[in-house]
């Protein structure tokens, strides 16, 4: 997955508008002074969230698995401190008063491992704020792609048990589910592919036409396809 994201790095920040969607939503939750406060931002990207975060007047490190996603975001955003690393596995000397993410978590190998080491970079009072995709996310290409779906997400309860298993206590979280509408299935492809979400190596050429046959033909809508995405943000102490 990072690999794709380093890929596609350039393209990214314009291409990424539902990801850009789900920041701002997310950011709704920010404190509206947080000039007195640090904080870090795992999976960053090119700054989507960052620049919302920085508004707040929030001393900001901007933490990204990938080099050239790190490089396009500290041209643009150079108020924060930017610095490639790993969400799952971070720095343990870092130390914050909020650990914030947007369009991060849906890909976590290991939560309850990855939110141990979250909690330990907390001060005391310290908060987290995450915006991911959670089930129901593209079941339209879950539906027509065989026995294999392209991604599995987890849903707004599974989210909330875990970080509560890993001891957080969780003071408010939500979830909106948005349709979104493309040319065709391809364009959706496209669009996946290019914000680095997706290979289309992981399937055959064969499978992947056959399967946007059918989503044009199931999912039609206006001349156009739709495509369905769910978004959470949760809040923890």
């Amino acid at each position: 997955m990072m690999d794709n994201f380093n890929q596609q790095a350039l393209e990214y920040h314009a291409l990424s508008n539902i990801q850009r969607d789900l920041a701002n939503w997310t950011a709704e939750w920010l404190e509206s002074d947080g000039g007195c406060l640090d904080g870090i931002e795992f999976g960053a990207g090119t700054g989507h969230f960052t620049k919302l975060v920085l508004q707040t007047g929030m001393t900001l490190l901007a933490v990204d698995r990938s080099c050239r996603m790190v490089a396009v975001g500290k041209a643009s955003l150079p108020m924060a401190q930017w610095k490639e690393g790993d969400a799952w596995a971070p720095d343990s000397c870092m130390k914050a008063d909020r650990v914030l993410s947007s369009a991060l978590l849906q890909w976590c190998p290991d939560p309850a491992e990855t939110f141990a080491q979250w909690r330990d970079l907390l001060r005391e009072g310290g908060r987290v704020l995450c915006g991911l995709f959670v089930s129901e996310t593209l079941p339209e290409l879950t539906e027509v792609l065989p026995s294999a779906p392209p991604f599995i997400w987890r849903t707004k309860a599974e989210w909330k048990a875990l970080f509560e298993k890993a001891g957080f206590i969780v003071e408010r979280s939500e979830s909106s589910k948005r349709v979104y509408f493309f040319d065709n299935a391809h364009a959706l492809l496209r669009t996946l592919h290019r914000s680095g979400a997706t290979s289309p190596l992981r399937f055959s050429p064969g499978v992947l036409r056959t399967a946007m046959q059918k989503y044009d033909a199931m999912f039609a809508q206006d001349q156009t396809v739709r495509s369905t995405w769910t978004f959470m943000r949760i809040e923890c102490i």
